[in-house]
C-alpha cells in the first residue's frame, strides 16, 4: 500500500514504487527538480481528481500526456504593448518576426517560441492600422488645402505641383527672319566694319603664323593649347604690347563705325535673295544652259534638271508616249527621237539622255557641237 495515493487512483506497481522514491526524493532531499526543466522533458497537467499532484510524476515517468507552455491574457497585453513599442521604432525592411520574437523574449523574460503566428498577426494588424492612418493624413491634408483652412496636417504638406501647361509657339509671318539657335543666320551687311579683336586675339594673329611655320605638323586643336599656354606664361611688359594693339584697334572700330551707312530694307532683301540662289544652286535645283535642240523643244533658254524631267514627263503623258505593255517604257515619236536619238526608253532614264544636252551658264553657244 502507499499512504501518498488517493484510493480512487488506479496505479500500477511500478507507477506506484517509482512515485513513492519520487515524493521521497523531494521531501529529503535538500536540492529540488529545476523550476524551469528542460524543453525534453514536457510538464503534465494535473487532473481533477489529483489532491496531491502525485499524478503529475507519475505522468512525468510514463512520458504520456504532454502540453505545451501556455502565455496567459496578461501576458499577451505585455506581448502586444511591447510589440507595438518595437515596431514604432524598427526598420521594416529588414526587420523579420524570428528578430522581434527575440527581442521580446529579452524584453519581457519568458519564452514566446510557440506563439509566432500570433506576434505575425499582431504585425499584420499594426502595419494595416498604420496605412490607414497615413491615408486618413492624407485625406486631411487635401481637404484643408480645398476649403483654404489646412490645419496643422495642411502647414507640414509638401505642396503638390500641377503640370505644367504647353507654351504655344506664335507662328512667324511669311517673309519675316526667323531667329533663334538653329533657325538660320540673318544677311549681314558687306560693308559694316569688322568689330575691334581684344589683346589675346591681337597676340594670336601674330603668333600663330609663327607656331605654323615652326611646326607644321601640329593640329588646329594643338595650335589653340600652345598659344593659350604661352598667353599665360607671358610677362606683363610684352602683353602691354598687344593691348596697345588692342586699344589701337578700338579707335579703328569707332571711327569704321561713325562713317559707316548701313543698307536699307530693299538692299537686306537682295541679299537674302542672292543667299537663297546660292543655297539652292547646287543638286537639282542648279540651273544650265539649254543646248539648241533642247531649248527647241521646252522652248527655254537656261532649266534645271528638276524642272527639265518634270516637262518632259508631262510631254510623255500628253502625247500618249507610255508602252501600252509595260508603263515603265517610252516610245518616243519624231519628235523627241531627233532630241534623244533613241526609239525606245526606259522613263526613269530619261535624264542619261538629256545630260548632253545641259551646258555650263559660262559655255558659249558656239562651243557646244551636236
Amino acid at each position: 500500500p502507499c499512504p501518498f495515493v488517493d484510493a480512487n487512483l488506479y496505479l500500477s506497481k511500478t507507477q506506484v514504487v517509482t512515485a513513492t522514491l519520487r515524493a521521497r526524493s523531494l521531501a529529503f532531499s535538500p536540492v529540488t527538480t529545476p523550476l524551469n526543466p528542460p524543453p525534453t522533458r514536457a510538464r503534465m497537467a494535473p487532473k481533477a481528481d489529483d489532491s496531491n499532484g502525485l499524478a503529475v510524476l507519475c505522468a512525468e515517468t510514463t512520458g504520456a500526456g504532454a502540453v505545451e507552455e501556455t502565455v496567459t491574457p496578461a501576458q499577451e497585453a505585455q506581448v502586444i504593448k511591447r510589440l507595438h513599442s518595437i515596431l514604432k521604432h524598427a526598420d521594416l525592411e529588414k526587420t523579420t518576426v524570428k528578430n522581434i520574437q527575440k527581442q521580446l523574449e529579452a524584453d519581457l523574460g519568458f519564452k514566446l517560441h510557440e506563439r509566432k503566428q500570433f506576434i505575425r498577426d499582431e504585425v499584420e494588424k499594426f502595419l494595416k492600422n498604420a496605412s490607414k492612418k497615413l491615408v486618413g493624413k492624407r485625406k486631411a491634408v487635401d481637404a484643408g488645402a480645398e476649403d483654404g483652412t489646412g490645419g496643422a496636417l495642411a502647414v507640414t504638406a509638401p505642396p503638390v505641383s500641377k503640370p505644367s501647361k504647353k507654351v504655344k509657339v506664335e507662328k512667324v509671318p511669311k517673309g519675316v527672319k526667323k531667329k533663334g539657335r538653329g533657325k538660320g543666320k540673318d544677311v549681314v551687311d558687306p560693308n559694316k566694319p569688322k568689330g575691334p579683336k581684344g589683346a589675346y586675339m591681337c597676340f594670336v594673329q601674330v603668333a600663330r603664323p609663327e607656331i605654323n611655320a615652326s611646326q607644321p605638323e601640329l593640329k588646329f586643336a594643338e595650335i589653340a593649347k600652345t598659344l593659350g599656354e604661352r598667353w599665360k606664361a607671358m610677362d606683363a611688359a610684352t602683353r602691354t604690347q598687344f593691348d596697345t594693339l588692342a586699344e589701337a584697334d578700338k579707335l579703328r572700330y569707332q571711327q569704321e563705325m561713325a562713317a559707316y551707312v548701313p543698307l536699307d530694307a530693299d538692299g537686306l532683301e537682295t541679299l537674302r535673295k542672292e543667299k537663297a540662289a546660292r543655297k539652292s544652286a547646287g543638286g537639282l535645283q542648279k540651273p544650265y544652259k539649254c543646248s539648241p535642240e533642247l531649248a527647241s523643244f521646252i522652248g527655254e533658254e537656261q532649266v534645271s534638271r528638276a524642272t527639265l524631267t518634270s516637262k518632259m514627263w508631262a510631254y510623255f503623258k500628253s502625247n500618249e508616249l507610255m508602252d501600252p505593255e509595260n508603263k515603265r517604257w517610252v516610245i518616243a515619236d519624231d519628235k523627241l527621237k531627233a532630241l534623244l536619238g533613241v526609239d525606245r526608253f526606259q522613263g526613269f532614264t530619261v535624264s542619261k539622255y538629256l545630260s548632253p544636252h545641259l551646258l555650263p551658264l559660262d559655255t558659249p553657244k558656239a562651243e557646244v557641237e551636236v
